[in-house]
């Protein structure tokens, strides 16, 4: 009755035309959240003081909190919040359970401000806070999740599209109205940014009709039958960069710093200019000193202060639909900073991530593999970005393919360094922006195939070691200064598709000082 009571007193507090108008059954679930949440806080208040009261505390634990640094902070991103599967959009329940996951394990958000300082590296700041991001400015993103953030005592950040929610017609049946988004910013709990005001929706970008993103591609010109020039494209971006920017300041008196790209996408997969991901990134650091895209592949998932960037690229980790709380944990945790000595039985995932191709763990041991089309695989342990001088070895049985290699000091899909081992030779190469060079090269008579092998790599300083059964067996210099911290990862390949597999069985990394 008690919780009934205060759901309904949340509701009236809350009730006014706008949110009348635009009530949704579900959203009941959260204020029933919020006044659980409270009524567990003010049983456990009334728990602690009674145990205070009763209790000797000549002996008052004293125990003194220990207070980590972060080395890095997640970003999250959701879109709406829902109460029926879209496989899209993460259902009401599963955020509520996830962000209370979140807070009982110690997670605490953070302001956009205080991000970007930390990034900077002008500000430290504890372990385990993270920053919570939605994309769109839809209703759904905002009238379930407030009460949510509410009870918690966290913040988050709304990238609006401005073309929706600003002007005499904004808003709508599904996206926030300007009176909305006042609301929102005058609670306190959020941050209003851009997230574009013409570039959320596809184009027509060739004769024939074909649609592309908006960040990504030369537009079509119908009138002129034509294709936009380059310099047409970057006045095009920076406009919409401007206006967005503009229209969000203008209208609610706010700083605007950050610039969320629509689908995340920056040009890096643009079907008709190939250079639109230079133009866009080189176009957006005149306006805007941080910008967010979503992560995928091979990229480590957390951030890392960039005191010398000029311009803060920020990755996102997107919820995806159908993840539990306690996924998301294991996300979070997995990507979190793994120190050294390290070693890794594969019992349990702890954190690798699949640039391309297959990886699955059985039987105590991890494989990668190839599928029907590609020609190999490729993974690295997230949460050892920061590693800098160390060895680590593996044992690993190649069961097919002609080449397998051991990466270390790993940034990124294109920018490591690389043992690579086949039958005919061993090769120490290095990945530099997608490309490759080879420092040194042992040619011989190897055999690794339906073998057992101890497969080693150590990097210190430039210098690289491979290592095979123990023993150095190649060394190479001069590694490129960029590659001086990074983690460790794994690759097979051959050049039939679907023809090459490593399992490896474990891994050890100590530091080398």
């Amino acid at each position: 009755m008690l919780v009934s009571m205060l759901t309904l007193g949340l509701y009236i507090f809350n009730f006014n035309q706008e949110f009348l108008n635009n009530f949704q059954p579900y959203y009941l679930k959260s204020y029933q959240a919020f006044a659980d949440y409270n009524l567990e806080k003010i049983t456990n208040n009334l728990a602690s003081v009674i145990y205070a009261v009763t209790t000797d505390n000549s002996y008052n634990n004293k125990a003194t909190a220990i207070s980590l640094e972060a080395d890095s902070i997640p970003v999250l991103l959701y879109h709406g919040i829902i109460d029926e599967p879209d496989g899209a959009n993460v259902l009401l329940e599963n955020f509520k359970d996830q962000m209370f996951a979140l807070k009982k394990t110690g997670w605490q958000t953070i302001t956009l401000d205080d991000f970007y300082v930390f990034m900077k590296g002008e500000k430290e700041l504890p372990d385990k806070y993270f920053l919570l991001t939605f994309d769109d400015g839809a209703k759904s993103s905002y009238y379930p999740v407030d009460p949510i953030l509410k009870a918690l005592d966290y913040r988050a950040t709304s990238f609006i599209i401005t073309k929706y929610s600003i002007g005499d017609k904004s808003g709508g049946s599904y996206y926030l109205s300007e009176n909305e988004l006042k609301k929102m910013a005058k609670s306190n709990r959020w941050d209003i940014q851009s997230h574009s005001r013409d570039g959320h929706t596809p184009y027509v970008i060739d004769s024939t009709g074909t649609k592309g993103n908006f960040f990504t591609n030369k537009l079509w010109l119908q009138d002129e039958q034509r294709i936009e020039t380059e310099e047409e494209f970057r006045t095009r971006i920076y406009n919409d960069f401007v206006n967005s920017k503009n229209d969000l300041e203008n209208e609610f008196g706010i700083k605007v710093i950050s610039f969320a790209y629509p689908f995340g996408d920056f040009g890096q997969n643009s079907v008709n200019f190939p250079e639109a991901k230079n133009v866009v990134l080189d176009t957006i650091k005149s306006v805007y000193p941080m910008s967010f895209y979503q992560v995928w592949g091979g990229n480590p998932k957390m951030n890392y202060p960039q005191s010398d960037s000029e311009h803060l690229f920020i990755k996102r980790i997107e919820v995806e639909p159908q993840w539990s709380a306690d996924d998301l944990l294991t996300v979070l945790e997995n990507s979190r900073e793994k120190d050294l000595p390290y070693l890794d039985d594969f019992k349990k995932d702890n954190g690798w991530q699949k640039d391309w191709g297959q990886m699955e763990f059985r039987d105590d041991a991890m494989i990668i593999n190839a599928h029907a089309s590609t020609t190999g695989s490729a993974v690295f342990l997230d949460g050892t970005y920061l590693w800098q001088n160390y060895v680590f070895k593996a044992d690993v049985y190649p069961a097919k393919g002609q080449v397998f290699s051991l990466m270390a000091r790993y940034k990124d899909g294109k920018n490591y360094a690389m043992c690579s081992l086949s039958d005919r030779s061993i090769k120490i190469e290095q990945v530099l922006n997608g490309e490759r060079k080879i420092f040194s090269e042992l040619k011989g008579d190897f055999v690794f195939i339906g073998r057992n092998r101890e497969a080693g790599m150590g990097v210190y300083g430039n210098t690289v070691n491979c290592y095979l059964d123990g023993k150095i067996i190649i060394k190479g210099y001069n590694l490129n200064q960029s590659l001086n911290q990074g983690g460790i990862g794994f690759k097979t390949w051959d050049p039939q598709v679907n023809n090459s597999e490593l399992i490896i069985k474990e891994i050890s990394a100590e530091e080398i000082k």
